[in-house]
């Protein structure tokens, strides 16, 4: 299986890329956030994800680890396919997401195209005990909706190192409100203090 891809982004189309990797032409369909961070002629990295088919191998990219973990999560669903998870994680984001499955709103999934009254409640049901949820009831979970480059950077690092969202959000969003100004290295270092600290 391809897990993820490292060239040069030749060809962007309304859902795809086409990325160049030592001469090989791959094309993947991608999040709406993995499009903006990857613009025609750049170098990136795209994690993937492989659907094989009887008909297809088809390779699906995301900006970070959270949108390929909530992508496997989606597609668990009955009647959820990888085109569908790839438009509400387009059209939602994987924060949104969390906060809908979180407080139930049947409304909020209904804004991807593709999901209808039916299907949303259906992956109310099953996910609700499946993933672990931020807890967004926190004050500083108001941060969720305007995250920082670095405040993603350092939650996407923590969760390579084994630390679950739910664990590092209220964490990392405190500290990014007690000091803004700080660079991906220190926010995570204390971070890493302080999540550590708490074990």
């Amino acid at each position: 299986m391809i897990a993820h891809l490292k060239g040069t982004i030749v060809a962007q189309r309304e859902d795809t890329l086409v990325m160049d990797v030592h001469g090989v032409g791959y094309k993947v369909s991608c999040t709406r956030q993995m499009l903006e961070r990857a613009p025609v002629g750049e170098h990136a990295l795209v994690l993937t994800e492989m659907v094989v088919r009887e008909d297809a191998w088809l390779l699906y990219g995301f900006s970070d680890e959270e949108e390929r973990a909530t992508f496997r999560l989606l597609t668990s669903v009955q009647g959820i396919g990888p085109k569908v998870a790839l438009v509400i994680l387009s059209t939602l984001g994987t924060q949104r997401l969390y906060e809908a499955l979180l407080h139930q709103e049947p409304s909020v999934l209904c804004q991807a195209e593709g999901v209808g009254p039916k299907l949303a409640r259906r992956l109310l049901n099953e996910l609700k005990d499946k993933c672990s949820l931020p807890e967004l009831a926190s004050p500083v979970a108001a941060m969720a909706h305007n995250q920082s480059p670095v405040l993603q950077d350092v939650l996407s690092a923590l969760g390579h190192l084994g630390y679950k969202r739910a664990e590092a959000f209220e964490t990392v969003c405190r500290l990014n409100t007690e000091a803004p100004q700080a660079c991906f290295e220190e926010l995570l270092k204390e971070s890493l203090k302080q999540l550590s600290a708490g074990q």
